[in-house]
């Protein structure tokens, strides 16, 4: 435990955060971001998804297109039409098996999305708009499909297979047979699994890669060959700069402390507190503490409540938007395991993204790169946020007008 003391107007939670941040700086020689004008949209097309359906008159798993390439390229091509510039592409649901794909021993293109071919011409060509493409591949988890339990699962104190419950399964799931859980993969498989999987990777020609869970856990093993948290770390760590030094840049969710040196680009970064009641109000503690040095963008906004406060707050804390999208009618998911996903139809979102992008950007355009140094509640939601060259923004939650500072 390091110990760090404030004094005077330092002593409250902007200056934790500046301290911490400091500590960062100096421990990991994160650099702050240059060359940048407009903030980023983030954009996550889903490509396909598992479903059952009857195959003469047999239930069996098939892969249904929500977005293939050819439409992810007409979805980009729309927006750079629209007027936005400056996109950052995360891709999800294109491996083999789609958004839960098989265990990722190699890059394989899922057929139902598009054909290899299909995969590089899109690659192409955002890579000639200067648009970077992040394909998503989940590493520290995996789905059960072609995944060898015996071998590369993580085992828990009692020696039992790890698993994650991402959600509470119904009695009627249950009765199903449906389980909804993920893997733990053991750390000592990381790093064959990491670097074939990169091996195959590399005929794409990509220069960058999203990983969906390398930002938020870290995960033991107590099988017959024992990681410890620590050890895991170092796994982790040591994968990411590998990666790094073949020359790519690294898109991650979550965004802990031990992948900032490597990683370019975080989504789903805190944003919000848990909002429990014996709390009085939500800090941008990790905004303050990481803004300038990576680019953050927080939960998909068109997945949120209230979307509108959802773009309220990351003009608050300086983050950039983020909207998951699917090119055909999602309402093919009903009753599947991915009818979460209800609002994320193209069709029905495009203005919206556009509206939202154009106030956040005109709020923050002009403080990219830059730290927050002060942040203020001025009465009843009602925030305001000072940055590196002085500019402040204030940011009313309320539904009618208030008068701060004139």
């Amino acid at each position: 435990i390091q110990f760090g003391f404030l004094y005077d107007g330092n002593a409250d939670y902007v200056g934790m955060a500046r301290y911490y941040q400091s500590y960062l700086v100096s421990k990991y020689g994160l650099k702050k971001i240059e060359g940048q004008t407009d903030i980023p949209l983030f954009l996550e097309f889903i490509g396909g998804v598992h479903m059952k359906r009857p195959v003469l008159g047999l239930p069996l798993r098939i892969v249904e297109p929500l977005t293939t390439f050819e439409q992810a390229r007409d979805m980009v091509l729309d927006f750079l039409d629209a007027g936005i510039s400056s996109i950052e592409l995360r891709y999800s649901g294109w491996l083999k098996g789609g958004l839960e794909h098989n265990f990722p021993y190699k890059a394989r293109v899922e057929k139902q999305v598009g054909t290899e071919r299909d995969f590089t011409d899109l690659s192409n060509l955002l890579s000639e708009l200067d648009i970077p493409l992040y394909p998503d591949v989940t590493m520290l988890n995996a789905y059960g499909h072609k995944f060898k339990t015996r071998r590369d699962a993580a085992r828990l104190l009692d020696r039992q297979i790890g698993r994650v419950y991402p959600r509470e399964i119904t009695e009627y799931e249950y009765q199903r047979g449906e389980t909804g859980y993920r893997y733990l993969v053991s750390p000592n498989r990381l790093e064959s699994l990491t670097q074939g999987f990169m091996d195959s990777y590399e005929r794409f020609g990509l220069s960058n890669i999203s990983f969906k869970y390398m930002g938020t856990q870290v995960n033991s093993n107590f099988g017959s060959n024992l990681v410890d948290r620590e050890h895991a770390v170092a796994i982790i760590t040591d994968q990411l700069d590998a990666i790094n030094q073949r020359g790519y840049n690294i898109m991650v969710e979550g965004g802990n402390a031990l992948v900032l040196p490597y990683v370019s680009s975080i989504v789903n970064a805190p944003t919000s507190s848990s909002d429990f009641i014996i709390l009085d109000h939500t800090v941008p503690f990790y905004q303050i503490a990481t803004r300038g040095y990576v680019n953050i963008a927080g939960a998909p906004m068109n997945l949120s409540p209230d979307s509108r406060a959802s773009m309220l707050r990351a003009i608050e804390t300086g983050t950039s938007p983020y909207f998951q999208l699917v090119a055909n009618d999602p309402s093919v998911l009903k009753e599947s395991d991915f009818n979460h996903l209800v609002a994320v139809y193209y069709e029905n979102w495009k203005d919206t993204v556009l509206e939202f992008y154009s106030q956040i950007n005109e709020a923050l355009k002009g403080v990219q790169g830059q730290s927050i140094i002060e942040h203020q509640r001025l009465t009843h939601n009602v925030y305001k946020t000072v940055y590196e060259n002085h500019k402040t923004i204030i940011v009313n939650y309320n539904s009618e007008p208030i008068i701060v500072q004139g």
